[in-house]
């Protein structure tokens, strides 16, 4: 009988111990929030297994907040969301990216790309400007910091540093980043 209830206490650990991967889907509307729904400054991490490959960024505001979009053909990669430090830098190269805006919101996903390498061709999969000019009033602008062997990454230019919040959606496959507009 103390063996079984060790082994017991043992599962409840492990079960505890793996948890989820801090997303909860909403069946409804095909959602994975990263947390929950609540604005906030904190890092957000999900990781990824799949090779995601970039097709389109956006800007919009929602009149309630700002929102900024990355979409993928296929799965979506893993990704980390977080407020970032001057000098951005360029994979590869090392050059120094500026980005507009007071504040710096870096979007990294990996694996991922803007180019389709598997197969005999070569395909472009973001064929967008590597700087968005966004013109929102807190979202300056969208810059691609770096895409260098399966890690792409991006960088938010905002007019000050605000809480946000980072959903994963699904068909078609995107991760959405709202910003809370100040006095909201």
């Amino acid at each position: 009988m103390r063996l079984l209830r060790s082994l017991a206490a043992s599962c409840l650990i492990l079960l505890g111990a793996c948890g989820d991967d801090g997303r909860s889907p909403d069946p409804a509307s095909g959602t994975t929030s990263a947390g929950d729904d609540r604005f906030a400054t904190t890092p957000v991490s999900v990781a990824g297994a799949q090779r995601g490959l970039l097709a389109t960024v956006t800007a919009e505001s929602t009149g309630q907040h700002e929102r900024v979009t990355f979409t993928f053909e296929g799965a979506l990669p893993g990704y980390r969301v977080a407020y970032g430090e001057r000098p951005l830098v360029e994979d590869g190269s090392g050059d120094e990216v500026p980005v507009e805006g007071a504040a710096v919101l870096t979007v990294h996903f990996e694996p991922a790309s803007g180019v389709e390498l598997s197969g005999d061709q070569v395909r472009t999969t973001y064929t967008g400007p590597r700087r968005v000019r966004a013109g929102l009033s807190m979202v300056t602008e969208m810059v691609r910091v770096s895409d260098f062997e399966a890690n792409l990454d991006w960088a938010v230019g905002l007019a000050q540093e605000v809480p946000f919040r980072v959903q994963a959606l699904r068909e078609p496959s995107r991760v959405v980043i709202d910003f809370q507009l100040p006095n909201r």
